[in-house]
């Protein structure tokens, strides 16, 4: 089988990575160069143009909002993509920083052909929202060239590759600025007219790079790749177009991240139990945000509610200006199975306000009850997380004639009672130098209390609870 690769150029990476609320101009500028190299339909309209300097374009609209280009946002990017694409086709190697390179003659038996391949392709980029151009070829440096020269080409003829790689210019190309202006001293402007030269001759007269560069292109030298795959976690984020001091406008950015963690854990039938939140503040400082469900999740409408309550104490001293969502934890999905006699329930469970109780109060502050392995009363029961409990069950009877309210601290008994019933003797705690010698009674007070007291063997008498 001949080798096909389809490769994807996304022109405006950084520009369709930012967040911006209104619908206005935007350019991304290159500050070294002092030009405008991505912009939005809004700016296009203004009658801004690539390759413009930013005073010209700033006079074109008075509220222009200018990006500075940055590449390590774009890599970043191209990453995410990567990792989203990795569901409906295996071989994607990284050309950083705006380019992805699909092999695709093994895919082809999968999906029965190239049109269904390009298709499930497509979907999958779909919602992305991200602007494009694709082209396939018989080498990666050909797919390159007809995708970022702006082809859209889906086809496997090789003399219709052949002859739109023919027809690209030089510019399409990686050569250098000074390999281009060489080769059009000698008449060669076109991918076709430098193809049509030998190697050897390309060496002497030129540079052996640029040999090997064209034995790449046509095919006769091998182009190795460097396979990506993708890391069983996830990490995005987002870039605010401008700085945002209010935290309760970081939610619509943050609904972002949360629908792409969704199509993440759905991707890989995963469920997750914590979210960490980043925020890079205008001085370049971080603020780490935790937000824990009592129970695994996937969805983003049930993050979201957990995120609103979280949001509310979060103070900002400074504008954020990017944020990054992480999920490092992730679980196995459980089928979770409900009694069909229990009649109709809420579409809440226990576990998913427990969630939002400790989203809008902390987490210590919601606890549960457990029952302690200790036959001391004030440690029969500890506090556990909501929902758990930390200990299994216990494998001795429950005394049944116990109070429900118990005295922490113990108090002296200083009033004259009537013993009901005991003595009960618990004599334990020798293992942690806590050691209790008591003999309970059940005793009733002359306003008619009922009573737990005990009595040591100083014959000191106290109560430990009283009876509801």
């Amino acid at each position: 089988m001949s080798q096909l690769w389809l490769y994807l150029h996304f022109s405006s990476l950084q520009l369709d990575s930012l967040y911006a609320e209104l619908n206005q101009p935007v350019v991304v500028l290159d500050k070294a160069k002092n030009r405008i190299i991505q912009l939005n339909l809004a700016a296009s309209e203004c009658g801004i143009q690539h390759g413009m300097g930013l005073g010209a374009a700033a006079s074109l609209h008075h509220n222009l909002q200018v990006a500075e280009y940055q590449q390590s946002m774009e890599s970043d990017k191209l990453k995410d993509i990567a990792a989203w694409l990795y569901g409906c086709t295996s071989d994607i190697a990284l050309w950083p920083p705006n380019g992805l390179l699909l092999r695709v003659h093994p895919m082809l038996s999968l999906y029965g052909g190239l049109e269904p391949y390009w298709r499930a392709v497509k979907q999958r980029l779909q919602p992305l929202e991200l602007n494009y151009t694709y082209a396939c070829a018989q080498t990666p440096l050909g797919a390159r060239i007809l995708a970022r020269h702006g082809h859209k080409l889906i086809s496997q003829t090789p003399d219709t590759l052949d002859d739109a790689i023919g027809n690209c210019p030089l510019s399409a190309t990686d050569l250098s600025t000074k390999q281009q202006h060489q080769l059009s001293r000698v008449g060669i402007k076109r991918v076709s007219e430098l193809m049509t030269i030998r190697a050897d001759q390309l060496s002497r007269r030129f540079s052996h790079d640029l040999a090997i560069y064209i034995g790449r292109l046509s095919g006769h030298f091998s182009h190795p790749q460097t396979f990506y795959y993708p890391a069983p976690k996830f990490r995005q984020a987002v870039a605010l177009l401008y700085g945002i001091d209010n935290s309760q406008r970081l939610l619509p950015p943050i609904k972002t991240l949360l629908q792409r963690l969704e199509q993440f854990l759905r991707l890989h039938d995963k469920l997750t139990t914590r979210l960490q939140l980043h925020f890079t503040q205008q001085d370049n400082s971080i603020i780490e945000l935790w937000i824990v469900s009592a129970q695994p999740e996937y969805q983003a409408e049930h993050w979201e509610a957990l995120m609103t309550l979280k949001l509310e104490g979060l103070q900002l001293s400074e504008p954020i200006h990017s944020i990054m969502l992480k999920v490092t934890e992730l679980q196995e999905k459980q089928q979770l199975y409900q009694d069909i006699f229990a009649g109709k329930q809420g579409r809440q469970t226990s576990l998913q306000l427990v969630s939002l109780l400790q989203a809008k109060l902390g987490t210590n502050a919601i606890k549960g009850l457990c029952i302690g392995d200790d036959f001391r009363p004030e440690r029969a029961s500890n506090y556990s997380s909501p929902g758990f409990t930390e200990s299994g069950p216990v494998d001795w009877p429950l005394p049944s004639m116990r109070p429900t309210l118990l005295c922490d601290p113990p108090f002296c008994l200083n009033e004259k009672v009537s013993l009901l019933h005991g003595p009960e003797r618990i004599q334990t705690g020798w293992w942690d130098n806590q050691p209790v010698h008591r003999d309970y009674f059940i005793a009733r007070s002359i306003q008619g209390k009922w009573l737990w007291v005990y009595r040591t063997p100083e014959s000191q008498w106290f109560i430990q609870g009283i009876f509801s």
